[in-house]
């Protein structure tokens, strides 16, 4: 366990200089929604063009407990500055020996882009607003995951893109008020109040042609407070991901995920592909 701790540790440390080092002294590239978790890129999708995304992820929260998910999102660029986008989640939930499936909640996201990078200024500014439609069945699948509530939530985050030459450099931080009032125990029919979260993300992109034209690497640090008050550790998680571009319209990625803290999951594992036109 201390060998598990120590690793976690250098590999927060080490990605947390990695993403650091982009924002103050590297050189941006593409598509930053996928591959990570929780990062969005400040940049919107551009008027007239559509983004259709499909992913499969994997986490593992202890021997007996893990979530499967797929995720399709479809994005379009309504103006200039401003994409619309809509997340389908469908969730795959094993604890025990008792396993559920079905439709997640569902999230609109409207984004809008308030400052745009040009010479001597060269940091993009965007403002995000989610909301989560209560379209997961809480009578089946609360148990297993806490956020399905059956209530509507509402989120507002702030985006910061900073460009270089070849690296984009994403910070977000948000908050949600989080709808409902309880959050139901696996073990029990005990409920307790919820409160609203904070989140928080720091990830890059590098593209290396030298490598493979197309092939970029990436790496993200995210974070969020718990919704349930008994809750002390929040869960934190690092990912470590590679794209590669077959053309302008397709782009696949995978993506390795470990926990940084208790709550998060041991690791995950993803992948997932992406069309653009």
């Amino acid at each position: 366990m201390r060998l598990i701790g120590r690793f976690r540790r250098r590999f927060l440390l080490w990605l947390m200089a990695v993403c650091l080092g982009g924002l103050f002294g590297l050189p941006a590239s593409a598509w930053a929604d996928r591959p990570f978790l929780a990062t969005d890129r400040a940049d919107p999708v551009e008027k007239g063009l559509t983004e259709l995304e499909a992913g499969f992820l994997y986490q593992q929260f202890s021997s007996n407990n893990n979530l499967s998910m797929m995720l399709l999102e479809l994005t379009n660029g309504i103006l200039n500055d401003l994409d619309f986008e809509v997340e389908v989640p469908i969730l795959f939930l094993q604890s025990g020996n008792s396993a559920e499936n079905g439709l997640g909640d569902v999230n609109l996201k409207a984004k809008a882009r308030l400052l745009r990078a040009r010479e001597g200024r060269p940091v993009t500014l965007a403002a995000e607003m989610t909301v989560k439609l209560p379209t997961c069945n809480k009578d089946r699948l609360s148990t297993f995951n806490p956020s399905c509530t059956g209530k509507t939530d509402l989120g507002l985050t702030g985006i910061a893109s900073k460009s270089f030459q070849s690296v984009t450099v994403h910070l977000n931080v948000g908050y949600t008020f989080v709808g409902g009032n309880t959050v139901v125990s696996p073990s029990s029919t005990q409920t307790r109040p919820l409160r609203n979260t904070v989140n928080y993300s720091l990830a890059m992109e590098y593209p290396v042609p030298a490598l493979l034209p197309g092939l970029e690497f990436a790496g993200e640090v995210a974070g969020h407070t718990s919704s349930d008050p008994n809750e002390s550790v929040w869960p934190l998680t690092g990912e470590l991901a590679a794209t590669y571009a077959f053309n302008q319209v397709v782009t696949a990625d995978a993506e390795m995920d470990l926990g940084l803290t208790n709550s998060a999951p041991v690791f995950a594992v993803g992948a997932g592909v992406s069309f653009h036109f």
